[in-house]
């Protein structure tokens, strides 16, 4: 499987973000929107959220991630596609894309339960 349409990519992240709950807090529908929450002490982090378009998705991870540590955890890919904001649009996920979202999770798990935060 080379690429992955939108609908595809959707399943793809939102089962990956599924396997972090708990110690993660899920919130959305599930269809067209999906993140989980680290939370702590009252205190609420985005891992990580996804929400389907028509033609695209959404990708948005915490836009208050030191930009030291972001280089840490995201690939160079995502990082020159994310916005300030910690948002990236994708049309079609390829593999390369895939393991870098992967990899982005698997840092931000490490990262927050470094914190303390998970």
């Amino acid at each position: 499987m080379d690429k992955l349409r939108i609908d595809e990519a959707f399943k793809m992240v939102l089962s990956e973000l599924k396997s972090l709950v708990p110690p993660c807090v899920p919130e959305g529908n599930e269809v067209t929107h999906y993140a989980v929450w680290a939370e702590k002490n009252g205190e609420r982090h985005l891992f990580c959220g996804i929400t389907q378009h028509t033609h695209s998705m959404t990708i948005e991870f915490d836009d208050k991630i030191p930009e030291n540590d972001a280089k840490q955890l995201f690939s160079k890919y995502i990082l020159e596609k994310m916005n300030k904001n910690g948002r990236l649009e994708v049309r079609i996920i390829e593999n390369d894309m895939r393991r870098d979202i992967q990899d982005a999770i698997q840092n931000l798990m490490r990262y927050y339960t470094d914190k303390g935060w998970m």
